[in-house]
């Protein structure tokens, strides 16, 4: 406006001239007035540079003086009037208002700014931030002042009404007239490794009485980073066989679990660990948050199976199946580190696999211990309890019913380790039950359970990491084994170690009473013997021996009858039966003749009686 000129129209910035404008640069804008006083309207939409060789549109919302030139139509009428004075000379040219007038009007006129109708150009990016897992980031660059309203909703939700988007209360500001570039806007707040569409509208800065030019803007999918590992939550844990650990747990993702116990409790365990030994378990999308049992069978690097009534830490490790597709400069898979396995470790607890074996006899026998008593003398393998009868060998039974071992009710605990005895005095250790019978051979039958116990352990503190219990589940001899000669070359009362099975055939009680000797009959037959008649109870032996004067009965043996000269003078009642005390000729009359003696000389005759006891 200052280099405006009016005194050379061939100069440059001749004001005239170039407030005219120019036809062929579009900057010719007037208005052809045909009354004086009267409101006309002049549209000026281009801007004609200094120089004259070129022009802009008016950018919006811009600032700008308004320079008018006018002039009337004087040469045009006076030069094509009908009638004109003789002393007519064509006048130069129109008449001009002069700078100084122009300047006024611009002055009255003042600033004058133009309407902004266009929405702003604007361009986005998203992105998921390397660092979080629960936003994404808008980066946007616009051409003038406005603001960008965004708002994420669930990957292929219908389009939102412009009303949504702009109440989400979620925007960002450019304050600056020509636009800003890289402006990011964060969405917060969204789920871990889920798809969203951002959709976002933005408008510019217009104020009253113009109003905001928006546009909605092309839809953003991104999925949200997962940058941490599965979330392993264990419910419990247990050994339910003796090659076998179970632990339950979820997952709070897809992914992959991995469990594995070490050889040892104590050794050092590396995630590569429990990833290349363990057991693997995928969790599908179905699976997640699901309870998922992991079955762990094998032990160690060397991949060997669980040893039976052993104790085993396990530890899992999780691995999800995220790509991050929209992060820069993210690690996938995401996989547990060594604390994540460490705690999971806690959680499942020390687990002892099951004892599944019945438990053996290390050692067994049996003798009678008196008249109406049998001692069993034993050990387990492991601790237990064992129960065992006897049945009269000469009842002939080859098998006893498990049943009927226990019903007898004659049992002991053992420790696994020292020997236990049970003494057996009754068939049923009853009051009603007569005792043994002396003498008697009887088949004993012994049968144990074991203490064995499953273990299962549920998540407790985390000071505590888990709380463990053992609930019964004890092993049973077979009947087959019980059946089975405790040794097939050593045979009561002597014990095997180890023994074959749970059966010792022919224990006998003792036979401590003496045989009675029943007096019948006494006679001289001849001039130099006496015979005298008796009876035997039981199988045995009976001696004589004559004496010529009494004897204190109280001070004579068996051996001193039996030391008879010329003797001994006995008679043997043989055993019918090698099961029991018995003959089949006792109480039936035998006679002992005592020889070498003299004649018509009075005798005492001592008869005394032993049975065949060994």
């Amino acid at each position: 406006q200052g280099e405006y000129q009016e005194s050379d129209s061939g100069a440059s910035c001749y004001f005239a001239q170039h407030i005219k404008g120019s036809t062929t640069h579009g900057t010719t804008f007037k208005a052809e007035v045909h009354e004086p006083w009267r409101d006309y309207d002049v549209s000026v939409n281009s801007i004609w540079y200094k120089a004259q060789t070129s022009s802009d549109a008016l950018a919006a919302q811009t600032d700008f003086e308004i320079m008018c030139f006018a002039e009337d139509d004087w040469a045009t009428q006076a030069l094509h009037a009908a009638v004109t004075s003789p002393n007519f000379a064509p006048p130069p040219g129109p008449n001009g208002v002069i700078l100084n007038q122009t300047l006024a009007l611009q002055g009255a006129i003042g600033l004058v700014r133009t309407l902004d109708k266009t929405p702003p150009t604007v361009s986005l990016t998203i992105a998921a931030p390397a660092s979080t897992e629960s936003s994404l980031e808008v980066t946007m660059n616009i051409d003038e002042a406005g603001t960008l309203y965004c708002l994420p909703l669930e990957r292929n939700t219908p389009a939102p009404h412009i009303s949504a988007i702009t109440s989400f209360a979620l925007s960002i500001v450019c304050a600056n007239p020509i636009g800003c570039s890289g402006v990011v806007l964060t969405v917060p707040d969204l789920l871990k490794g889920f798809d969203y569409d951002v959709h976002c509208f933005a408008e510019d800065d217009n104020v009253y009485p113009q109003v905001p030019n928006g546009v909605v803007l092309p839809v953003l999918p991104a999925r949200v980073n997962d940058i941490t590992p599965p979330i392993i939550t264990i419910h419990g844990s247990e050994s339910p066989k003796r090659d076998l650990i179970v632990v339950t747990l979820q997952l709070d993702e897809e992914g992959t679990v991995y469990c594995y116990s070490p050889t040892n409790t104590g050794d050092p365990t590396l995630v590569s660990d429990v990833v290349s030994y363990g057991s693997v378990v995928p969790i599908s999308a179905a699976d997640v948050d699901g309870h998922v049992k992991v079955e762990v069978t094998k032990r160690g690097s060397q991949v060997l199976s669980l040893i039976e009534e052993t104790s085993y830490v396990t530890y899992c490790a999780a691995k999800d199946s995220t790509t991050n597709p929209d992060c820069s400069g993210c690690t996938v898979p995401n996989l547990s580190n060594l604390q994540e396995i460490s705690d999971a470790r806690d959680s499942i607890g020390a687990l002892t696999t099951l004892d599944e074996s019945p438990p053996s006899f290390t050692q067994l026998g049996a003798r009678g211990i008196g008249e109406t008593a049998i001692r069993v003398t034993f050990s387990l393998n492991e601790p237990g309890t064992t129960y065992c009868r006897a049945v009269r060998t000469d009842v002939g039974e080859a098998s006893v019913d498990l049943n009927v071992v226990i019903a007898a009710q004659f049992f002991a605990n053992n420790d696994g380790n020292n020997l236990t005895t049970i003494d057996i005095d009754k068939e049923v250790n009853d009051l009603s039950y007569p005792l043994l019978d002396s003498g008697t051979g009887y088949d004993v039958y012994c049968w144990s359970q074991d203490e064995a116990a499953m273990s299962s352990c549920r998540p407790d503190t985390p000071t505590n990491g888990s709380a463990c219990v053992e609930t019964a589940s004890p092993n049973y001899m077979l009947q087959s084994y019980v059946d089975a000669v405790f040794s097939a070359s050593t045979y009561p009362p002597q014990t095997a170690s180890p023994a074959d099975g749970g059966r010792i055939d022919m224990v006998r009680t003792w036979d401590t009473t003496p045989p009675t000797l029943v007096y019948i009959s006494a006679e001289s037959r001849s001039e130099t013997s006496i015979t005298v008649v008796l009876q035997l109870n039981e199988p045995g032996t009976a001696y004589c021996r004559a004496y010529n004067d009494t004897q204190n009965a109280t001070d004579l043996i068996v051996a001193d009858i039996a030391a008879a000269p010329n003797g001994p003078f006995g008679f043997e009642l043989p055993s019918d039966s090698s099961m029991r005390i018995y003959a089949a000729h006792a109480y039936r009359d035998f006679e002992i003749t005592v020889t070498g003696l003299t004649r018509e000389v009075l005798y005492f005759v001592y008869c005394a009686a032993e049975d065949d006891e060994a």
